[in-house]
């Protein structure tokens, strides 16, 4: 069972290399749909660094970044 949502959850994210890339795609995307041609602008931070508090501080999820090695 866990293998089958393992291979799902990969067949979902396609070409992205994980979870933050497919679903800043997807929003990309459903904002496109919804604006037409109303002119878009998205903003988002360039750099995210580990947790100042919770869970715990130094948090950090991945290895991607200046705070993943």
């Amino acid at each position: 069972m866990v293998i089958t949502h393992y291979f799902t959850f990969f067949r979902l994210l396609g070409n992205c290399p994980n979870t933050y890339t497919y679903t800043k795609a997807l929003a990309e995307q459903l904002l496109e749909q919804r604006c037409g041609s109303v002119p878009l602008t998205i903003v988002r931070p360039s750099i995210v660094t580990a947790a100042l508090k919770e869970p715990v501080p130094g948090w950090v999820d991945n290895m991607n970044g200046a705070t993943g090695i």
